[in-house]
């Protein structure tokens, strides 16, 4: 299953096999073909939750429900750069630091789970792959964040994250809400723009306000500036979204998550609780039962982290 936010379906028509279709059960669900695998892509409005109650939460629970065999999720777009300057990179997850953060006393209190992703993990990208990949640590935040102390405070908090981004922290709660632990979640997505605060950060309303009210001229120089800049965004976030779009189109990167869904394949298949024998008169009575480990069946030998929190670290 592909996720990706409403502005940039745009990266999956251009990147998948054949151009996504609609489906009539769901006017935001659409299947198409990537890397040879048939494919659900679910375009959700931005974040988590979303202005209307469409963010990812929402519709990854419902596609979840009816399509139970969904292995893979990877969520692709654009991102934010936690770190200085934007780099002309794709990230990957190697972990995601998910959840709703609490904020007691004006700060930031981490409550956030773990989680991990061995697609990335311990992988090596090939040094001639291009755009270049790098495996990152995302914080996933169910809004955007505007509020230059807020952003500080997010930086702060989780110094080892280079990557932010709104849509991954609802579809791991949507697998935990299902009892999916057996489908990995991957982030997959180019920066547009640094996190680090700025001065017009929570102020650009209040500053272009007061430039409208002063002399004509300076108006309209504010007003070009302001042009300016919403520009220079905008052609960040079209190159952010060439970068994505390319990468999922790279011969070795489809290999790469096509051998990771075939690792996964075969855990589960070995790890496959052995079916149960018939008792009879001979067989001895303190036979020991077999061990499925925690007791979540094949699931508890695959994982190796505690299941109720991390639900996709394969081996």
């Amino acid at each position: 299953m592909f996720v990706v936010a409403d502005d940039e379906i745009a990266i999956l028509e251009e990147a998948a096999d054949d151009k996504p279709i609609k489906i009539k059960i769901r006017p935001r669900w659409s299947k198409c073909y990537w890397a040879g695998k048939p494919c659900l892509v679910v375009n959700c409005e931005q974040g988590a939750l979303g202005p209307s109650g469409q963010g990812a939460v929402l519709e990854v629970y419902d596609a979840m429900g009816m399509f139970q065999n969904i292995q893979l999720i990877m969520v692709v777009g654009i991102c934010g750069y936690m770190k200085k300057g934007t780099p002309e990179t794709v990230f990957v997850s190697k972990t995601i630091i998910s959840g709703f953060v609490a904020i007691k006393d004006g700060k930031l209190e981490n409550r956030s789970v773990a989680v991990s992703t061995t697609l990335s993990q311990n992988r090596k990208w090939p040094s001639s792959l291009e755009p270049p990949v790098k495996n990152v640590t995302f914080v996933s935040w169910p809004t955007l964040v505007k509020d230059k102390n807020f952003k500080a405070q997010l930086c702060t908090t989780f110094p080892d994250a280079s990557a932010y981004e709104m849509e991954a922290c609802g579809v791991i709660a949507a697998c935990k809400r299902r009892n999916k632990k057996s489908t990995a979640v991957v982030i997959v997505k180019a920066p547009c723009d640094d996190m680090l605060p700025t001065e017009t950060d929570g102020g650009a309303a209040g500053a272009g306000a007061g430039a409208g009210a002063g002399a004509g001229g300076a108006g309209a120089g504010a007003s070009a500036a302001g042009a300016s800049a919403a520009e220079r965004r905008a052609g960040r976030r079209d190159a952010a979204k060439t970068l994505t779009a390319n990468l999922l189109q790279r011969r070795e990167f489809k290999d790469a998550v096509c051998a990771f869904l075939e690792r996964r394949t075969n855990s589960n298949q070995v790890a496959a609780p052995a079916p149960k024998r018939q008792r009879t008169r001979d067989s001895p009575s303190n036979e020991a039962p077999p061990a499925h480990g925690r007791g979540y069946g094949c699931v508890g030998q695959v994982f190796q982290a505690p299941v109720q929190e991390v639900h996709q670290n394969f081996s």
